[in-house]
């Protein structure tokens, strides 16, 4: 349900009046420590989201390519997926402006600046949501679906845009991977029915990679891309078939708790048959290791720093996750339709996902209810080539929608091809052909 116009001022008037001191809104910290790889204009924040709870967002902002936010440039938002993961992986593995690394001869952290950081092209905004995922406080408030969270999602952005007036007339694009394939298609529609916002600000469009969004479609193809890429033999593939139908059946009957945790049992499933590979990346295997970043995140120095109340940080929080288990195998494929009839969409796969594999990805693309579908069925797909010739991946296009498959990529493309996600973004934002 969309927030009319006055019941969304009020809900601002209440989150004003009643924000907690100890989680500022808006804390400038640019330049704060003249060592850390980023010296244009940064902010941090919470943003109150429900008045009762005091619940909040924490996010953290970047001005684009070290400069100031009244520099024009478009506004990308990161969205983590999860559900309840924190935007922290994106911000320091992924697309952010700083790299984090241990340094290996103390106990200390070495920072550099990222080449290939999507900041090079546009003010960043990394978001921790639902509540309870990263830093962002939930206070008892249990949000359990995509819907409710794309509610929160619609008070952040306005509470945002009035801390943040100069951004205002900077075009937004939204950006995520992983169950960001749900959030996005939601939380965008949400905004674009919203009269208020969609009268003041400009969505550019938006991108998913490897997104969770039709398990209808992508739950029946684990075992038959590890089968095809060759990690299992044909006697687990048609175990894992057999778990698949059951799968499927319960999404039909909307058993979705049901669903969720049998698919989830499905892909650990294969990851054992084939010997422990990654669930992120077929060709890899998990590592125990934290991630350096989020050892520097729960140090009282980053948190200091990043003037963040001091608690416990977790990449991802089991306990978002479970109260997603009835949202997390239900469908938003319906969205799309509308989306592409209003914004440029680009969805992109990395070729070695076995989590949201590409079978499943073009599955579901294929069978969407885009009043163009067979156009895009019949379109060409091409080898796209990066500016520097190397071949990086294969690319579909009709109308307003791109599918991009990017070669040697697993679930966190920037990760695994940072210079190929980081041209991209530059040939979706500035409207060149993937060729």
């Amino acid at each position: 349900m969309l927030f009319s116009k006055l019941l969304l001022l009020a809900f601002l008037t209440l989150a004003v009046a009643y924000v907690n001191p100890s989680y500022n809104e808006k804390n400038n910290i640019t330049r704060k420590d003249p060592s850390f790889p980023f010296q244009g204009e940064m902010f941090t924040g919470f943003i109150v989201i429900d008045n009762n709870t005091q619940a909040n967002l924490f996010y953290h902002l970047f001005a684009f390519n070290q400069t100031q936010l009244s520099k024009s440039a478009p506004l990308v938002i990161w969205l983590q997926g999860g559900p309840g993961c924190g935007s922290s992986f994106g911000n320091y593995d992924e697309i952010g402006p700083v790299k984090i690394f241990n340094n290996s001869r103390s106990t200390g952290f070495v920072f550099e600046r990222n080449p290939e950081t999507w900041n090079n092209q546009a003010h960043l905004l990394f978001i921790d949501q639902p509540t309870g995922s990263g830093f962002s406080q939930a206070n008892g408030l249990k949000v359990n679906s995509t819907v409710q969270a794309a509610q929160n999602f619609q008070v952040f952005l306005a509470r945002f845009y009035q801390l943040y007036p100069e951004l205002t007339s900077s075009y937004l694009y939204i950006f995520g991977e992983s169950y960001a394939g749900k959030y996005i298609p939601v939380f965008t529609t949400t905004l674009l029915k919203n009269q208020t916002f969609s009268s003041k600000i400009r969505i550019g469009g938006i991108g998913i990679g490897d997104g969770w969004s039709d398990p209808v479609r992508q739950v029946p193809t684990y075992g038959t891309f590890g089968y095809a890429a060759g990690i299992i033999g044909p006697n687990t593939r048609d175990t894992l078939r057999k778990q698949e139908y059951q799968a499927i059946s319960l999404i039909k009957d909307e058993q979705y708790g049901k669903a969720t945790k049998l698919s989830n049992k499905i892909l650990d499933d294969l990851s054992a048959a084939a010997g422990g590979v990654s669930e992120y990346n077929y060709r890899e295997y998990d590592s125990d290791d934290m991630f350096p970043f989020s050892v520097w995140l729960n140090t009282a120095e980053a948190q200091d720093y990043l003037e963040i109340p001091h608690q416990e940080y977790f990449d991802c929080n089991p306990e978002v996750s479970d109260d997603f288990v009835e949202d997390n195998t239900q469908s938003v494929a319906d969205y799309y339709s509308y989306l592409i009839s209003n914004i440029p969409v680009l969805l992109y796969n990395g070729q070695d996902d076995d989590n949201c594999d590409y079978e499943g990805v073009i599955n579901y693309i294929n069978a969407l209810n885009w009043s163009d579908i067979k156009n895009f069925r019949s379109a060409k797909r091409t080898v796209w080539s990066l500016s520097d010739g190397t071949k990086a991946g294969l690319v579909k296009r009709y109308g307003n929608f791109t599918f991009l498959m990017l070669y040697q990529a697993g679930h966190m493309v920037p990760s695994d091809q940072p210079k190929a996600s980081s041209q991209m973004l530059y040939n979706f934002l500035n409207k060149k052909p993937f060729n």
